[in-house]
């Protein structure tokens, strides 16, 4: 009974690493959007908050020192999930945004909901110590794509809460329990993001906007976990690594210079389980290689911590 528990929390309280540039506009959105898969049917509450230092500056592969700029931001992101059966579920992702840049002349900042996401999850199979999930999801125009400077000029699109379109989600995760008989669990995942184009970006009365658009990307996601307890509290140390591959974005139907590349980043992080319902991580996440195009400022850590609450909607 402990370990189907302790099975159940580490699927529910599941965020993926996501390292984004300053080239993405709001919140890390591909982080977990993953539903947990469930013999019963529940209802699971998680709750984010993710900060990340976008202060490094990079030329292709190399790393450049005496930046004036600074960047951060921080997202902090609710997600409500159901599972209606063992092979249908379905989630809600709604992410609240706040960014801030800096230079030795200017200061600028943005704060506002994000877009949301909504998911649906079906399992198509699941084994004694294995199973294998495809996920579909959409992202709706939700988020604020006004913020202005002290000038009233436009902010950036990456600076923007949202990205003012529709874009979409496609997901297959892998997860197998118990490697080689110990308690090691390995769940990795491949995903693809197709992004649309805001036709009106910084449209006003007064003019019509240009159209923009954000690259598609690619990501792979592997994390390990080995669960072992301390007292009555169940501890669950984890190590995650993706690779991230971003086409370029479009502006005015020109690929825009300095953006797009490929990142593989590490997060490390320890689940602790107080009670059966309630799960709480912390984490930490930094980059181990960056090939960008062009000149970039891009993340050089992240820090966070999540809650995770699931509650059984099984009459008995």
């Amino acid at each position: 009974m402990k370990m189907l528990w302790l099975s159940l929390f580490i699927c529910i309280t599941n965020f993926s690493v996501s390292a984004q540039t300053c080239c993405t506009a709001g919140a890390p959105i591909l982080s977990g959007i993953t539903i947990n898969s469930n013999q019963e049917r529940n209802f699971a509450l998680a709750l984010k908050y993710d900060y990340r230092s976008i202060n490094r500056l990079i030329q292709n592969n190399e790393v450049l020192v005496n930046d004036p700029r600074s960047r951060i931001g921080m997202n902090t992101i609710v997600k409500a999930s159901m599972t209606f059966s063992p092979k249908w579920s379905a989630g809600i992702i709604i992410p609240f945004i706040y960014q801030e840049r800096a230079t030795i002349s200017e200061r600028a900042s943005s704060l506002g909901q994000g877009d949301i996401i909504l998911t649906g999850q079906y399992l198509v199979f699941a084994e004694a110590f294995s199973q294998l999930s495809w996920l579909a999801s959409v992202k709706f125009p939700t988020g604020k794509i006004n913020h202005l400077d002290d000038r009233s000029i436009f902010l950036s699109p990456d600076m923007q809460s949202g990205s003012g379109t529709f874009d979409f989600i496609n997901q297959l995760s892998f997860a197998y329990n118990q490697i080689g008989g110990s308690l090691i669990n390995i769940e990795t995942g491949v995903l693809y993001r197709i992004n649309s184009t805001n036709e009106n970006f910084a449209a006003t009365q007064n003019s019509d906007g240009r159209p923009y658009k954000f690259g598609n990307e690619f990501q792979y996601i592997i994390s390990f976990k080995r669960p072992f307890t301390i007292n009555k509290w169940f501890v669950i140390p984890d190590l995650s690594l993706q690779y991230r591959m971003a086409n370029a974005n479009v502006e005015n139907h020109t690929i825009a210079p300095n953006s797009g590349g490929q990142w593989l980043n590490a997060q490390v992080g320890i689940y602790l389980l107080p009670k059966e319902k309630l799960s709480i991580r912390p984490y930490f996440s930094f980059p181990l290689y960056q090939n960008l195009e062009g000149l970039q400022i891009t993340t050089k850590l992240g820090a966070g911590i999540e809650l995770g609450y699931n509650f059984s909607l099984q009459k008995n």
